[in-house]
C-alpha cells in the first residue's frame, strides 16, 4: 500500500497563511498610479532640485469611501479621504502611500498613508469645479499633521468618481490637469517652518494606472510552485 506523500514545509506554510492573506485582500483594493512630470514653479527659498524631472508613485485604496460632504474653513465643499497612518481610528500603515523621486532619490521620508479628499467650489460663472487631492504629511510625536507635505492633485468631474475609483483605461487626455506639490520637503526629509518654508510644483506629463497584486495571488503562485516541486520529488522517489 503506497503512502500518501507528505506536504513540503513550503506548502504547509502557504496553506497556513492563505486564510489570513485572503481576508486582507478582501478588505480593500489598492490601486497604483505611476507617473512622470517636471517642476515648473519654485519659490526662491529652499534647497532647490538637482533636476526639474521627477517620477512618482501614488498607491491608494479605492475601497475607502470619501467622507460626508461638509463646508470647510476655506468655503469649499469637502469630502475627506484618510488612509493608513492618518486614520484616527486605526493609524497603521495599510499599503497606501505617495512618493516622488528626483534623480533616483526620494523627495520625502517613507509614506505610510494618505489624507486629502474631493474639494469642490462654484465660481462666479456658476460652474462647479472639483479637485481630488492626496497628501502625505509630516507628523509630530503626538501624530498631529505639521508643516510639510507632498501632494498630487487631479482636477476632475465628480461623476468620474461615481464608482469610487478611476475608470479603467484612463489616459492623459482623460485627466489633462494633474499636478504635484512639494511643500517644505526635499532630500528625504521635512524641513519644517523654521527653514522659512518653500514650495515647488509642476504638472504630471504621463502616467499608468494598475491594480496592486493582491497577497492571495502571491500565495497561489507559491502554492503552485511548491506543489510542482513536491510532485517532482514524489515522482523521483516513487520510481
Amino acid at each position: 500500500m503506497s503512502r500518501r506523500p507528505k506536504l513540503s514545509p513550503l506548502v504547509r506554510i502557504a496553506l497556513a497563511a492563505l486564510p489570513a492573506l485572503l481576508a486582507t485582500a478582501a478588505e480593500g483594493s489598492l490601486v497604483r498610479y505611476d507617473f512622470r512630470g517636471h517642476i515648473e514653479t519654485m519659490t526662491a527659498s529652499g534647497p532647490g532640485t538637482s533636476s526639474p524631472e521627477f517620477t512618482g508613485t501614488l498607491i491608494y485604496d479605492d475601497a475607502i469611501a470619501l467622507g460626508a460632504s461638509h463646508r470647510n474653513l476655506w468655503g469649499y465643499d469637502e469630502r475627506s479621504y484618510v488612509s493608513g497612518a492618518y486614520r484616527p481610528s486605526d493609524p497603521a500603515p495599510d499599503g497606501t502611500s505617495l512618493q516622488l523621486w528626483i534623480d533616483g532619490k526620494a523627495v520625502a521620508p517613507e509614506s505610510t498613508g494618505l489624507s486629502g479628499g474631493l474639494f469642490s467650489a462654484t465660481g462666479d460663472d456658476g460652474v462647479t469645479r472639483s479637485e481630488l487631492v492626496f497628501y502625505s504629511h509630516a507628523r509630530d510625536e503626538q501624530g498631529y499633521l505639521t508643516h510639510g507635505s507632498l501632494s498630487i492633485s487631479f482636477k476632475v468631474d465628480p461623476s468620474m468618481l461615481a464608482s469610487g475609483r478611476f475608470p479603467d483605461g484612463l489616459t492623459v487626455a482623460d485627466l489633462p490637469d494633474v499636478s504635484v506639490g512639494i511643500n517644505s520637503v526635499m532630500n528625504g526629509r521635512f524641513y519644517g517652518e523654521l527653514a522659512g518654508g518653500f514650495g515647488y510644483s509642476g504638472p504630471v506629463d504621463s502616467f499608468a494606472i494598475s491594480p496592486v497584486p493582491e497577497p492571495a495571488w502571491t500565495v497561489a503562485a507559491l502554492l503552485g510552485a511548491a506543489a510542482w516541486a513536491s510532485r517532482r520529488r514524489f515522482a523521483r522517489h516513487g520510481r
